[in-house]
């Protein structure tokens, strides 16, 4: 169960990624004063390469980096045309096909799903701001931001030290044709990573459709919700989904009570540094608190951008819940097509 003990790894909490987390939401809000939207692009960029290398090998992280910038300010300059069509039908279409690509990185182990995983996200962040911000400035401003991630990690190779605690499941010095060969591989009617990225990407395009038609100002969080719950296993899905469903619940709830009894501008912003300590700290210590502190900055950077914090804790929870319910479904769906599914995850 959730609350069991060996579902909290307590040494997990690090100071260090706490403090790193806050310095770059002060980033963020800086540049987003000085460059507006565009400044949250580069900023949040470069957060996400840096989580999308993590769990490389030392020396992959450079070249899987300058991979992940380019294919960032592709699919931003892809979605262009997808956004200009202006059909519903062919948007979840093209979510199902991107989510199919970045999906099937399973194959080439944990990393590289990761790596799809973020890419993913940021996908389904370009459709739904586009109204905000222009592709074109996304596209440029996620090259430079991921692409000075890249260029340190270029200067740095070789002299970052490995991770001794962490798996490091591919070595090659060429991680790009290692991770395609492995895809390649699995290009198969009997393979069941073939058959669980299909699902899957069915799950989140059905999950975006229903975000945008009755979530209009948040139409990606269903989408999202359904991208991280789901797991080739069952027990997976449905532990992930409940610990994300009471981290959101418990997040909307402490965010909006506090946004609520803080009023003075300068704890409001201190408040974010704060929260973003917490996500940072807490990340890998347990999923559901992780996912609390998440939601609770969302619900402060809505209220503070004038929108209704109630509101979004509302969305975003209701979101969840449809997230959980599509990847239960879809996983369900496979494990009666596919019932020598393994219980571990790929």
């Amino acid at each position: 169960m959730l609350t069991q003990s060996s579902d909290f790894n307590w040494q997990a909490f690090s100071l260090k990624r706490g403090t790193a987390a806050a310095l770059v939401v002060i980033l963020m809000l800086g540049l987003g004063v000085l460059l507006g939207g565009l400044g949250i692009v580069i900023t949040y960029s470069a957060l996400l390469t840096l989580m999308a290398t993590l769990g490389w090998e030392h020396t992959a992280r450079a070249p899987i980096a300058s991979a992940f910038a380019i294919g960032g300010a592709l699919l931003s300059s892809i979605a262009t045309l997808v956004v200009i069509f202006d059909q519903i039908w062919f948007t979840v279409t093209f979510v199902f096909l991107i989510t199919w690509m970045c999906g099937f990185l399973f194959a080439a182990g944990v990393p590289a799903a990761q790596t799809g995983l973020k890419l993913n996200v940021w996908l389904l962040i370009v459709l739904s701001i586009s109204d905000r911000l222009t592709l074109g400035e996304m596209a440029l401003g996620f090259l430079f931001g991921s692409g000075v991630v890249a260029m340190v990690l270029w200067l740095l190779r070789g002299q970052l030290a490995p991770d001794p605690e962490g798996p490091i499941p591919i070595r090659a010095e060429n991680p790009l044709s290692e991770t395609s060969r492995a895809m390649r591989h699995e290009l198969s009617p009997q393979s069941l990573v073939l058959h669980f990225t299909l699902l899957r990407a069915a799950a989140v395009a059905l999950a975006y459709w229903i975000g945008t038609i009755f979530f209009a100002a948040h139409p990606f969080w269903a989408a999202i919700a359904t991208l991280v719950i789901i797991r080739p296993a069952f027990d997976q899905t449905l532990a992930r989904g409940i610990s994300r469903s009471i981290g959101t619940a418990l997040g909307a709830i402490v965010g909006v009570w506090l946004f609520t009894l803080i009023s003075l501008p300068l704890l409001q912003l201190a408040m974010i540094a704060v929260i973003a300590f917490g996500m940072g700290a807490t990340l890998g210590i347990n999923y559901a608190i992780f996912t609390a502190f998440l939601t609770f900055a969302l619900i402060w950077f809505t209220g503070l951008l004038g929108g209704d914090p109630f509101v979004t804790g509302q969305e975003r929870t209701l979101e969840t819940i449809i997230g959980l319910g599509l990847a239960l479904a879809a996983i369900t769906l496979l494990r009666v097509y596919t019932p020598k599914l393994h219980s571990s995850e790929p």
